[in-house]
């Protein structure tokens, strides 16, 4: 038999994961809750809207740039275009095949950050307690509240947790909620490759971004033809190479050299160009990259254990996804709702 009973609105809140959905949940529900703290396992926010540095240049290895579809976010795009930490990138992009090159034009406005990526999520968290550095291993539901630790360090009690990370890591968390975890085990992402490269000039090539056809490459970009970005007038030219899902997990055994060496390879076939010097590369590893098949659902909710999941691999693996996801969930858990000790699963 389940009992009924009213919760109110939690007055501590730990969101785990600083990415964009966490960042954006943590600010929601700032606006009501009188503690909020987010736990981020990185030295800084952003997740895989992070832009990394290459001998003191940054570049976009992880998102390449977000698109809107909602009105919500795109009301969200204006006001961050407003502040100057948003605009649209007007790159010329083609269909790529063994050096043929296919306009390709469907009039969807491609946003990046100014003049990095993560610079909306750093602005969003200026609002938030961060704790970045941190890598939640334990939550524990003791007296109606949750005890957080890292590595056997406590990190405090809180009413209500969040869990805005992958899946797969979300599901290490949740011993405590066995329905949730079946619901995660569905879930289905895959990793990336994303390599940096510097060149001495400038490529002999007049796109600035393709989808590679064919290729253990799913995507490259120009990326000083970004707004703002290093090299976009007189500094380095840097292009960032993708790898498809499935070649990234194909290859994913091995070493960073090999792994590099097969991408440079496979940008020559593809461009079919000679390239000029190459002065430096980076080469990143994103284990939870592309969603192949999401949740089905905005986030998971347990009103009885205060205990919430968002991301955007909940929708469709979009940076608009995360948005709507930790939207969605913050708005339910400000709700004061008669609920059921055995309804655990909502979204």
């Amino acid at each position: 038999m389940s009992s009924s009973h009213k919760l109110t609105t939690p007055q501590s809140v730990a969101v785990i994961g600083g990415g964009l959905a966490g960042i954006c949940c943590a600010t929601a529900l700032s606006a009501s809750v009188t503690d909020v703290t987010v736990f981020e396992a990185s030295d800084e926010v952003g997740g895989r809207l992070r832009s990394l540095v290459i001998d003191g240049v940054a570049a976009d290895y992880g998102a390449q740039y977000f698109t809107a579809r909602s009105d919500e976010f795109t009301e969200q795009i204006k006001i961050w275009r407003d502040d100057w930490l948003v605009d649209e990138w007007q790159g010329w992009l083609v269909d790529l095949h063994n050096g043929q090159a296919i306009s390709h034009v469907d009039n969807v406005a491609r946003y990046v950050g100014r003049p990095q990526m993560q610079v909306m999520v750093s602005a969003l968290a200026e609002s938030c307690n961060v704790r970045c550095g941190v890598t939640v291993d334990v939550i524990k539901r003791e007296q109606q509240r949750w005890s957080l630790a890292a590595a056997g360090i406590e990190l405090g009690k809180f009413d209500a947790v969040v869990l805005a990370v992958p899946a797969p890591q979300a599901m290490a968390l949740l011993n405590v909620w066995p329905e949730a975890q079946q619901e995660l085990a569905a879930v289905e992402i895959m990793p990336c490759w994303s390599l940096a490269l510097q060149f001495a000039e400038p490529l002999a090539v007049g796109y600035d971004g393709a989808y590679v056809l064919e290729s253990p490459l799913a995507w490259i970009a120009r990326d000083s033809s970004k707004p703002e970005r290093s090299g976009a007038d007189t500094g380095p030219e840097i292009w960032i190479l993708q790898a498809s899902p499935e070649w990234s997990e194909m290859h994913s055994h091995l070493s960073q050299s090999e792994v590099s060496a097969l991408l440079v390879a496979a940008f020559c076939q593809a461009t079919q160009i000679s390239l000029p010097a190459l002065e430096r590369q980076r080469l990143h590893y994103w284990p939870y990259a592309q969603t192949v098949r999401p949740l089905g659902a905005a986030y998971l909710y347990s009103p009885a254990l205060q205990l919430g999941i968002c991301g955007d691999w909940c929708l469709r693996g979009r940076v608009e996804a995360a948005f709507q996801s930790a939207d969605a969930l913050a708005k339910r858990m400000l709700r004061d709702d008669d609920i059921s000790d055995n309804s655990l699963v909502e979204g």
